[in-house]
């Protein structure tokens, strides 16, 4: 349990700081021309020694909770929107407010929230699924149709479930 939360409190670091895009100290000591930004927090070598760029990525931060140290930096200083660990604390509630096996039921109201265009699962009004299903379309699939329904079954309307996100951060 007590790694559980230690793992909650890394994501939950990690997700403030990049949806708020703090520099702290890395911008002082952070040399973006060491391997084109991809490089030890000293800026002194790239990391694992050679030219690794974590591939797919923008951005990335590696803290290390228990001696509270940040290790690796790639373009910190970069600001970056929260969608994917927005779905991560989804998830994290989720979890915590409800069982894994119940039901849920689609309603096209919720369907309709959801932004055309946006990553779906590709719900249909009146489905019947379960929560597990639901977390693995939002968090593989970066699903936001699972994401809205979700939010509804556990706190009854997206604002109260963003409220319960707001309150846990």
């Amino acid at each position: 349990r007590n790694m559980k939360k230690r793992s909650v409190l890394c994501l939950l670091i990690c997700a403030l700081l990049f949806s708020m895009s703090i520099q702290a100290s890395a911008q002082d000591v952070y040399d973006p021309s060491v391997s084109n930004g991809c490089s030890t927090l000293d800026g002194s070598k790239p990391l694992l020694n050679n030219r690794i760029q974590v591939e797919n990525a923008s951005a990335a931060i590696l803290y290390e909770v228990s001696t509270d140290t940040l290790i690796y930096t790639y373009n910190a200083d970069t600001q970056m929107y929260p969608s994917s660990l927005t779905k991560i604390l989804t998830a994290l509630i989720v979890i915590e407010n409800s069982n894994l096996e119940d039901t849920v039921v689609v309603k096209q109201e919720i369907l309709d929230t959801v932004e055309k265009g946006a990553s779906s699962a590709d719900l249909v009004a009146d489905e019947v699924i379960t929560v597990k299903d639901l977390l693995y379309t939002m968090l593989v699939d970066s699903a936001n149709d699972s994401a809205a329904v979700l939010a509804v079954h556990v706190s009854g309307s997206q604002d109260a479930f963003v409220a319960k996100m707001n309150e846990r951060v």
